[in-house]
């Protein structure tokens, strides 16, 4: 049965109210501006070509996320706060819609009554409860196939000696089972499978490892049967690479995501139809960045995104991460190409402050 947005809010509301009493730490992190990487909005400053070739004035986006960060002996969890607007021919357009509101409210709480044992529930486990095999390195993120306990619902997970298992039930209005195991030998290897959907059409499997054995390397692979959501275009079958090196001496760090389909079907739905592409599907993104002052880091981003259809999107994008001493500035320009024509020019702009309240 799908959990309504009130009895959400109301259990995000306890979940505040009993960390300020039984946490140890608190964590207040604020992100304010327009950044599509970081922030629930488009970038700050968006300027797309006109039918005759120019830039338009573009429109002004602006966003704010507030997220608090909790942890005592036998809980922990995160309650996030978000609300975006943009500005349109000098006027505020906000949707306060209740399907697809411009805020909205996230979070989740997860109780360790014993070491070996965790109890979560939630409306978003970001990627708290996730395989650390299943990371994407130059997109920072990790997307739902690696999750032990999915993206939202109530869970269970059991840890003992590295090797973890879990299972739980998704915020839906069918019933919806997940279950996941993971293996970790530190500095060495980590393992791990997700099955989700399971009691659906939708059913998606998928399989991770990492190399962690080599100082400053991160290598991940994973198989995914059933890819729905995240940056590669649905997909009957997916891999994906991703991996990441530092050169310390230097202060350079490359990065590198790779997505791919295997067939030019999209995933099964929850009716058990696939969708279906002129060329399979493919996602990539490498990162290079360097610091050449220790507040400054200076980055090149490069992402091709091919959805299987008749356009290749592609994008390139310098920015810069700035510490103030008063929080992290971003900023830079993002160059989009549609195929071989230039399409639009975003700016990206954040200021990142985090603070410990105890």
């Amino acid at each position: 049965m799908k959990i309504s947005k009130k009895v959400w809010l109301s259990a995000l509301a306890g979940i505040v109210l009993a960390s300020g009493v039984s946490a140890q730490s608190i964590t207040l992190t604020n992100i304010f501006g327009g950044d599509a990487d970081n922030l629930y909005s488009s970038d700050f400053i968006t300027l797309t070509k006109d039918d005759d070739g120019k830039l338009n004035k573009g429109n002004v986006n602006v966003a704010d996320r507030l997220q608090l960060d909790f942890k005592g002996d036998k809980i922990l969890g995160r309650v996030r706060l978000e609300g975006k607007t943009n500005v349109v021919n000098g006027k505020l357009a906000t949707n306060f819609s209740t399907d697809n509101s411009d805020i909205r409210i996230r979070g989740f709480v997860g109780f360790n009554p014993w070491e070996f044992l965790t109890i979560a529930g939630g409306n978003s486990f970001f990627s708290k409860y996730s395989l650390s095999a299943a990371y994407l390195t130059a997109s920072d993120d990790q997307e739902s196939h690696g999750n032990l306990l999915d993206t939202n619902g109530a869970g269970v997970i059991f840890n003992i000696a590295g090797l973890k298992i879990a299972g739980g039930v998704a915020a839906e209005s069918r019933l919806n089972l997940n279950f996941a195991a993971s293996y970790d030998i530190k500095d060495v290897v980590s393992l791990g499978f997700t099955f989700q959907d399971v009691t659906t059409e939708a059913f998606s499997f998928a399989g991770y490892a990492g190399l962690s054995a080599v100082e400053n390397l991160i290598l991940n692979v994973g198989y995914i049967y059933n890819h729905e959501g995240g940056y590669l275009a649905s997909a009957e079958q997916a891999v994906q690479v991703s991996a990441g090196y530092t050169f310390k001496d230097i202060g350079l760090t490359l990065l590198g995501d790779l997505q791919l389909g295997l067939t030019k079907n999209g995933a099964k739905d929850k009716d058990g139809k696939y969708a279906e592409y002129d060329r399979v599907p493919l996602y990539t993104k490498v990162v290079a960045g360097i610091s050449p002052l220790d507040n400054l880091d200076v980055s090149l981003a490069f992402t091709l995104s091919d959805a299987g259809l008749n356009v290749v999107a592609y994008s390139f994008y310098p920015y810069i991460d700035y510490d103030t001493g008063l929080g992290t500035i971003r900023t830079g320009a993002r160059f989009n190409f549609a195929d071989s024509d230039f399409n639009s020019i975003d700016i990206p702009l954040s200021w990142t402050y985090k603070f410990k309240i105890k």
